[in-house]
């Protein structure tokens, strides 16, 4: 709750107290995704995102983690880039994650799908097609298309891949 605190705080353009609060939260909390996410909000409002990159890239890349850990810390990461308006370190972050966690695809394709690169993200649903459940499959076409944007053939090729999938498992796909 405080580093939900904080990004109002930050979205107010009260800094000063927002920073006030970003030091309790690292003295209580400094290894948290909160901590750095508050930290990191902060320090682009005062004008240092380079700081933020650097504590997001330490904050991520931290030796010595488990896996799983070390997955996470990559996808909590690109999401926070995302949110903080840095493209480039974002698409690089979500590239890593969906390496470390191939299951997780989907998640890149989402941000493609955000950034206006559809055929980009539906190139990777076809990948999903491929490899994937169709229910996951179906879900990440739909998304993609429901960003808005998507040519007809694009349309036309999510309908084909549906259709294929309800005759291949029609109770499968509601």
């Amino acid at each position: 709750y405080v580093a939900q605190f904080v990004r109002s705080l930050v979205q107010r353009g009260e800094t000063d107290e927002a920073e006030a609060w970003v030091n309790r939260l690292e003295g209580l909390a400094a290894d948290s995704f909160d901590a750095l996410d508050a930290k990191s909000r902060l320090c682009v409002a005062q004008g240092r995102p380079q700081e933020a990159l650097a504590a997001i890239r330490a904050y991520a890349e931290k030796p010595g983690l488990e896996h799983a850990e070390q997955a996470k810390r990559v996808g909590q990461t690109a999401a926070l880039l995302e949110k903080l308006d840095q493209q480039s370190a974002a698409e690089e972050k979500y590239r890593e994650y969906v390496a470390k966690q191939p299951d997780q695809l989907v998640v890149l394709m989402g941000f493609l799908a955000r950034r206006g690169r559809l055929q980009e993200a539906i190139d990777l649903c076809e990948q999903v097609w491929r490899s994937g459940p169709s229910e996951m499959a179906a879900a990440a076409s739909v998304g993609v298309l429901r960003q808005g944007g998507a040519s007809e053939e694009m349309c036309e090729g999510v309908a084909r891949r549906l259709q294929e999938a309800i005759e291949k498992e029609p109770t499968a796909i509601a």
